[in-house]
């Protein structure tokens, strides 16, 4: 953000020679910045044209500060001293859901729907591309014939799933044991 800064002040004084134009365009350039940068209002309150719940609006993409706040929030929620715990535990726990429960059935039922060469070519290349599956599957090379019958991949899944909630667990208890009680544990959660 800051090399934004810089090079958008040595753009200006480059441009104009007037210091008058030059504090004219300062607000006009910082004002979209501030307002679609998401942090002071949400995308969902602003115009209907521009923001809705699902979408960041195309303009707010094109702000330095939209990127820099949300880089803040993120690293803010990834880093903080409970989150740092359990982040990468909690997204394996919640991808895995996610090809348990959604994305597994999902290809499945595209097969049984219509048993077709081109069904089966549009699941072999989602298959091949997804890389979830190849990240927490990679001792088993799926095809689209395991899929008739998914119970094999959908074991292997929750075996999983059961393993990283059990990991969770003991950083739960490794946790609650250097705090010393459940009352600790949850003003460090608070906190």
């Amino acid at each position: 953000m800051g090399c934004f800064a810089v090079l958008t002040g040595l753009l200006i004084s480059s441009i104009f020679n007037s210091s008058v134009t030059v504090y004219i365009l300062i607000p006009i350039l910082l004002i979209p910045q501030m307002i679609l940068s998401g942090a002071i209002f949400k995308f969902d309150e602003l115009n209907d044209y521009l923001g809705n719940e699902d979408e960041v609006p195309l303009i707010a993409d094109a702000m330095a500060s939209r990127w820099a706040y949300e880089a803040l929030m993120v690293s803010s929620f990834k880093k903080n001293k409970f989150n740092k715990h359990f982040f990468d535990i909690d997204a394996d726990i919640k991808n895995l859901n996610y090809l348990q429960l959604y994305y597994i059935p999902k290809l499945n039922d595209i097969l049984l729907f219509e048993d077709t060469s081109m069904n089966r070519t549009i699941v072999r290349e989602e298959l091949n591309k997804n890389h979830l599956l190849k990240h927490y599957l990679p001792e088993k090379n799926i095809e689209v014939n395991d899929l008739f019958k998914p119970k094999e991949v959908l074991n292997i899944l929750k075996e999983k799933l059961n393993a990283k909630d059990k990991e969770k667990q003991q950083r739960i208890n490794g946790l609650l044991k250097e705090l010393g009680s459940s009352l600790m544990y949850r003003e460090y959660k608070n906190m």
